[in-house]
């Protein structure tokens, strides 16, 4: 098996940025989901409530972020990712969490604001603000605004599989994995545990739980119900419908760590 490709997504919920490598974080690939946009009881925004979310693409070019909302390249903001804000008076929700956070700037809440038609703010989690991942699977991890997990696991094969179920197929940004891995066999996954990728030790706590975000096409932000709905005939477990691991990086020593596509990916036995 091989790392196919690697994606982040620096704001939770809007477009990913495909990369041939990226350093690794406790929480999550570098810069995913650090960005966050919430509403004005600074709860998070997301394209299940919000698919027009799903229309703004971004670009990362050197320390610059920029974004664009429906493909209209004249319709974008830039900042720099070295601009890390002030710290809000307010903590913010995602999910149930409470986590402290940053604002960045009155300017890229307006964008925001006009072109999703709802008054948000854009809010960043800095280094010294600590959301930890609920200690059921897995225990003394730390997660960034992503739903549950620092690092999201795919498999080429299981997309395969439900593509030959489907009238339509799909590509794997429905999913918005991290780490997609060019697996040898449908839904291996599930009995993966401990992985080296590269010189790097994972473990996959959990499978991960789909909603109706898979639905929505990225391209378009228009949804279907037939992923979901196809998933559901033989990947639904406990009411819940299955794609995907979710992981963390164990190696957290190590520094300058570094993910790269085409490393190779060994079920292994951690040190």
């Amino acid at each position: 098996m091989i790392v196919q490709s690697l994606h982040i997504y620096p704001i939770k919920s809007l477009g990913g940025i495909s990369l041939t490598s990226s350093k690794l974080t406790s929480r999550g690939l570098f810069l995913d989901r650090r960005y966050m946009l919430v509403d004005e009881s600074f709860k998070f925004l997301t394209q299940r409530e919000y698919a027009a979310m799903a229309l703004f693409d971004l670009e990362l070019k050197a320390d610059i972020l920029t974004v664009m909302f429906k493909k209209q390249y004249e319709d974008k903001i830039s900042f720099s990712i070295k601009e890390v804000g002030k710290p809000l008076n307010n903590s913010v929700q995602v999910w149930e969490s409470i986590v402290d956070a940053r604002h960045i700037s009155d300017e890229l809440d307006d964008w925001f604001s006009t072109r999703l038609q709802k008054k948000c703010q854009l809010v960043f989690m800095g280094d010294d603000n600590i959301r930890p991942v609920k200690p059921k699977y897995i225990k003394n991890e730390i997660v960034s605004f992503a739903d549950g997990y620092p690092y999201l696991l795919t498999n080429t094969s299981s997309l395969e599989l439900l593509n030959n179920k489907m009238e339509t197929s799909v590509e794997m940004d429905r999913f918005r994995a991290n780490i997609v891995i060019k697996g040898n066999n449908p839904f291996e996954e599930d009995e993966w545990t401990n992985l080296k990728i590269g010189n790097h030790q994972f473990v996959t706590p959990k499978k991960c739980a789909r909603c109706q975000v898979v639905n929505i096409d990225p391209k378009t932000g228009l949804s279907s119900k037939e992923v979901l709905k196809t998933l559901s005939t033989f990947r639904k477990v406990e009411n819940k419908v299955l794609f995907g691991m979710n992981g963390c990086w164990m190696n957290k020593k190590e520094e300058n760590a570094v993910i790269r596509v085409g490393d190779e990916v060994v079920l292994s036995v951690p040190n």
